[in-house]
């Protein structure tokens, strides 16, 4: 434990320590709007659900915004993360800020097409699949040796 202390972190595991705070507060986010928000169970054409999107994400009060202002927060860091990565030709780096990247994409699409699908249960499960598998990678990056 002293060892990762004292030790110094590259800039990628420093924004992966940001990452991991934004995910948890995205899944604690995605638990309250789940079990207590009420989603559209109407399915409709893509036009038809991007136009009730936009003109309904106020009705779902700020809770739900948050959870999807967050969703384009954490892919901007993600890829940011993923780019300093690179520039560290760290081959552990590269390895779990890319896995961390796709993961929270899968997310990002898994929420948007359960709220635009109908509110199917296979999306949330997706979207907490690619929370856990984010999550590991980014706890990763930040512990390796």
């Amino acid at each position: 434990m002293e060892k990762l202390i004292n030790r110094r972190f590259s800039p990628s595991q420093k924004l992966s320590v940001m990452l991991l705070i934004i995910l948890f507060l995205q899944f604690i986010l995605g638990i309250y709007t789940n079990l207590y928000i009420a989603v559209s169970t109407k399915v409709g054409g893509i036009a038809f659900k991007m136009g009730y999107m936009m003109g309904s994400i106020g009705n779902y009060g700020p809770i739900f915004m948050l959870h999807m202002m967050l969703g384009p927060i954490l892919v901007i860091f993600s890829l940011i993360t993923f780019i300093l990565a690179i520039v560290s030709k760290t081959k552990a780096e590269i390895i779990f800020s890319s896995l961390g990247l796709i993961s929270i994409d899968i997310a990002g699409f898994a929420g948007m097409t359960f709220f635009m699908g109908g509110a199917n249960n296979i999306y949330s499960f997706i979207m907490a699949l690619g929370f856990i598998v984010a999550f590991s990678a980014y706890f990763s990056n930040l512990i390796r040796s």
